[in-house]
């Protein structure tokens, strides 16, 4: 654990049982962590499932803007402890999943190992994580990130809906 907070962003999605539900219960667990401060909820958005090879239900997904003194491999330790403690399964690879909790940006930290890679490697290519960070970073998501700051935002009209995050809680 390091004395300086870092910011980071986690990419939150699910797609079994109560998908607003499962958000908000991950969200509220991240927010107990100590050492996680969560700074910024982006909206959340429902898309159909991308790249699975069998029909499933569409997804609700979102980012987190988040600071903590965590390093990156512990932090994604923590995502993946909270994806087994709200019952995330994994029997094969893009199965349905009760919660996704994925590390996509940590500062300037760059990795590319087997079980971490950071920037994720495939953030870049999805709407539902893009557009996400683009409500988080109104303005051009930083630099550090590793991503291209030309990065256009996704039009809204891409997606199957889009509700704040209040909105979620309340249903």
């Amino acid at each position: 654990m390091s004395e300086k907070f870092n910011e980071a962003v986690l990419a939150l999605g699910s797609n079994m049982n109560e998908r607003g539900e499962n958000i908000v219960r991950a969200v509220e667990v991240l927010s107990k962590v100590p050492i996680v401060n969560v700074k910024k909820i982006s909206r959340v958005y429902e898309t159909e499932p991308y790249g699975v090879p069998v029909q499933q239900e569409n997804f609700l997904n979102c980012c987190l803007k988040i600071s903590t003194n965590l390093s990156e491999r512990a932090l994604l330790g923590v995502c993946l402890g909270i994806e087994v403690s709200l019952g995330r399964e994994r029997p094969y690879r893009f199965a349905s999943r009760i919660i996704d909790i994925d590390l996509i940006c940590y500062e300037s930290c760059k990795i590319n190992t087997a079980e971490l890679c950071l920037p994720h490697s495939r953030a870049k290519d999805r709407p539902f994580v893009i557009a996400p960070m683009h409500d988080l970073y109104p303005g051009e998501i930083p630099e550090y990130f590793g991503f291209e700051s030309e990065m256009k935002k996704i039009d809204d009209s891409y997606f199957e809906n889009i509700f704040s995050y209040d909105e979620i809680i309340k249903s």
